[in-house]
């Protein structure tokens, strides 16, 4: 069985998400530098981290750390949907990486923000779609016989 639509759109969707999903660690890791070095930056008003019990440095670390997994896994996730697209072995395993530490990245924020379980369980509906894709038995054949 040669590549189907179902493994084209996924590959797809990885490189589309893995980019924004860089763009937008992007954002995060200059919110991150600005709250710990702010005067180095020139920043002269820092968000308000209310939710934040740890204050301005705890949050300058967390938002940092986030912005660095959600890059790393974003960036993977790229990959991913590279090799997704070619059908290769490596393709379910970079993928099952990527989304992994996308949700650890969920759960830390999710602890680290105290937002709301819906946004939680939003942000993670597309690694759990990912993992359900393949342990489909026609994907499990397909990418084991282009080994």
């Amino acid at each position: 069985m040669p590549r189907t639509g179902g493994m084209t759109l996924l590959g797809v969707l990885h490189v589309v998400f893995g980019g924004l999903g860089a763009l937008g660690s992007c954002v995060l890791l200059v919110l991150g530098f600005a709250t710990l070095f702010p005067s180095v930056l020139g920043v002269t008003r820092l968000p308000d981290f209310g939710a934040m019990a740890e204050g301005a440095f705890g949050a300058g670390v967390t938002i940092l750390g986030l912005g660095v997994t959600r890059f790393v896994a974003s960036l993977l996730l790229v990959v991913a949907g590279i090799r997704v697209f070619d059908v290769a072995p490596s393709g379910p395993m970079l993928s099952r990486a990527a989304v992994m530490m996308w949700t650890m990245a969920n759960v830390a924020e999710f602890f680290a923000t105290r937002r709301s379980l819906t946004v939680f369980l939003l942000a993670s509906a597309y690694p759990v779609v990912v993992e359900l894709l393949f342990l489909r038995g026609d994907w499990q054949r397909e990418f084991a016989r282009s080994r």
